[in-house]
């Protein structure tokens, strides 16, 4: 074999193999899990609305198409803490650095998303609950899901 058709080989082998060692990024929140666990119940607004309520810690991101290209800490020390009165914060290392109005809506594919108002990034999608996990959804648009974990 040649030099060439060596080279050649491992330019090939070598991003298959940096694929398969990638770690999880979210581990806490396999899809599967989270799906089934939230179809146990039967949601409607006003159970998302009283689920949510509370405090919020961004745990992690994933995304389905650009998953290289996002830097898994980016929110590190987010938390969203949502009122019952249809407010929230949102707050960076504890810090309050953004208020807004929301509402729980029932949005496409039958499923509940928030409206923000003004909108926070990591709130946009639809909403899977599954015990003290929260997921805001858009990998089915081949987009990011951003994970909460309710802060105790």
């Amino acid at each position: 074999m040649s030099l060439k058709n060596l080279l050649t080989i491992c330019t090939l082998i070598l991003p298959i193999l940096l694929l398969g060692c990638k770690k999880d990024k979210c581990p806490q929140f396999s899809n599967d899990d989270v799906w089934a666990c939230y179809n146990e119940k039967t949601w409607d607004s006003l159970q998302i609305k009283n689920t949510l309520i509370g405090e919020w810690k961004w745990a992690c991101i994933n995304c389905s198409s650009i998953s290289e290209m996002v830097d898994d800490n980016r929110f590190d020390g987010l938390t969203i803490d949502f009122n019952s009165n249809n407010s929230l914060e949102v707050k960076e290392d504890g810090q309050t650095t953004q208020t807004s109005t929301w509402k729980v809506v029932y949005g496409n594919l039958g499923f509940f998303r928030i409206d923000v108002s003004p909108a926070v990034d990591q709130l946009d999608g639809i909403i899977l609950l599954c015990d003290d996990r929260l997921e805001f959804q858009l990998s089915q648009i081949d987009l990011c899901d951003n994970h909460f974990i309710r802060k105790d």
